[in-house]
């Protein structure tokens, strides 16, 4: 087992003692397997591994104590981007401040000047140009506008010149209208892209996970109902487990997958395998044999 560690993040907690469930002592000396969390576990002579996979509202209560802050930051900036934030623990959710606009949203919004006065339309500034030019050249009055910008063709009577005048009417780009709003994100969204960082090998995201897993190992050691499944699952993968022995030759098998990817996420393909690896894991925990489906990632995968 030793050879895992240049391959693997081993997680030592330090937030408490080993665990007792039921006959069970399981380790506080845990292995992040993306998501989720490997425990060792002894029966006397007996030993076995458990693995724990906290839920999006079950890491939310790790992040609402306070604990994971940095793992908080970070699913939070992915989320909603470089802005103010507070926790409102007590409604289960992130405050923060969005710029929203609420007029002339659009683009290509102008208004129209006249006289000192902005119009949404050209139509009464074109008329009024219109009228003001004819009237100046002593023409007769107009008959019709054709609306234009940054023309306006104005048709009049004429007994001496031509019958159109090109006047150009101004425009004003519109000023768009910005309020600052009070937004929330439930807080289970933002464990959600913790839990997603996990599974990316995000250091400070395992250890949120990690910590999930502390307390519902510490809520089974006082609930017979949460302790049941995993002790059913200790005792399926005692002695000879062949699901973590399959998963430890599979992780091992994913470093030929390291920088092999495109250019912009070189190691795409190697998270892909771990978490292929990591998957098959929790079916075989849950079953009790090696999964045929999905299979070990393979360059199948990639073609």
């Amino acid at each position: 087992m030793a050879f895992l560690i240049s391959l693997l993040l081993i997680l030592t907690s330090t937030l408490t003692n080993a665990f007792t469930i039921r006959q069970w002592i399981v380790s506080n000396n845990a292995t992040a397997v993306g998501g989720s969390i490997l425990f060792n576990g002894s029966k006397g002579a007996v030993t076995s591994s458990v693995l724990v996979t906290p839920t999006a509202a079950q890491v939310a209560k790790v992040l609402r104590s306070g604990g994971a802050g940095f793992a908080l930051r970070l699913a939070v900036e992915q989320l909603l981007g470089a802005v103010d934030w507070v926790m409102d623990p007590a409604n289960n959710q992130i405050k923060y401040k969005e710029q929203v606009c609420i007029s002339n949203c659009a683009p290509g919004v102008y208004y129209y000047p006249w006289n000192g006065t902005l119009y949404k339309t050209p139509d009464y500034p074109a008329n009024q140009i219109c009228k003001g030019a004819i009237s100046f050249a002593g023409y007769a009055g107009v008959i019709r506008i054709d609306m234009g910008v940054p023309l306006a063709t104005c048709y009049y009577n004429a007994s001496e010149k031509g019958a159109t005048f090109f006047m150009p009417i101004d425009r004003v780009v519109a000023e768009r209208v910005i309020e600052e709003q009070e937004k929330t994100l439930p807080l289970e969204t933002v464990a959600q892209k913790v839990i997603e960082n996990a599974q990316n090998n995000n250091l400070d995201a395992q250890f949120a996970v990690l910590a999930a897993a502390n307390n519902i190992l510490s809520e089974a050691e006082k609930d017979a109902a949460k302790a049941k499944p995993i002790e059913d699952e200790l005792e399926r993968n005692k002695d000879d487990d062949i699901c973590y022995k399959e998963w430890a030759e599979e992780v091992a098998d994913c470093d030929v997958w390291k920088g092999q990817g495109s250019s912009d996420d070189p190691n795409r393909y190697f998270r892909a395998c771990k978490e292929r690896a990591a998957n098959r894991l929790r079916i075989c925990q849950r079953t009790g044999v090696p999964p045929l489906e999905p299979p070990p990632w393979s360059r199948i995968d990639i073609m």
